[in-house]
């Protein structure tokens, strides 16, 4: 009987202790959960360092000490501005996308909600200077576009006119530009000899065009 008695005692101190420990870790964590919110955080979707032209999605996220949720917040950038900018408003809303230029910089973005702020530098690399090139033409070419105008007159898609001028401010014409069309798509072998007549009155037999102005008929 005694030890019927003394396995009952044992029992119920082990109840009550577990219901203390129980009462305990219930307060702390309400406890927590009142102090509110403890920070905010301007998280990014990736790294705060992009390419020029390139996006960056990001997050403002509170800290409530035992979890994080995303805050809807007031975005807006502090210095920066001609680096880019924000991609169809993020007022009062959770994430934001940001849209760099072709200009490397940096850029200091801040998220305020509920009292609380963040801000976070999106660095912004510098484009790689323009590969230098030797010029086949007699006039200039535009530095930036030097590479791949060289690259398509090696491979015989652009000419450039029979004095040596390739004539960058030049606009083109319908059939120029018909022609350079079908010669990229002949040098990737993407097209075939076609004998097929044309309907257009100013593009006779004889005219440079013809073949060009034949596959895209």
């Amino acid at each position: 009987m005694e030890n019927l008695i003394r396995k009952a005692t044992m029992l119920m101190m082990g109840l009550v202790g577990l219901s203390s420990l129980a009462a305990i870790s219930t307060f702390t964590l309400t406890a927590n959960n009142l102090a509110g919110l403890r920070s905010l955080e301007i998280r990014a979707f990736g790294d705060f360092a992009i390419d020029p032209e390139e996006k960056i999605l990001l997050t403002a996220e509170g800290d409530y000490l035992t979890y994080t949720v995303p805050l809807r917040s007031q975005w807006s950038i502090i210095s920066g501005e001609d680096y880019g900018w924000f991609i169809d408003g993020c007022d009062g809303q959770k994430t934001c996308e940001f849209q760099a230029n072709h200009v490397g910089g940096d850029v200091i973005i801040r998220a305020e909600a509920n009292g609380f702020t963040d801000d976070r530098t999106i660095h912004i690399r510098k484009p790689a200077p323009p590969k230098a090139v030797q010029n086949p033409f007699t006039d200039e070419i535009p530095t930036w576009a030097g590479e791949p105008i060289v690259e398509l007159k090696d491979r015989n898609i652009i000419r450039g006119y029979d004095d040596g001028r390739y004539g960058a401010g030049d606009k083109l014409t319908r059939g120029q530009l018909v022609t350079i069309f079908h010669r990229a798509l002949r040098n990737m072998n993407l097209t075939q000899n076609l004998n097929c007549p044309i309907e257009y009155n100013d593009i006779p037999r004889d005219h440079y065009a013809y073949d060009a102005a034949c596959t895209f008929r």
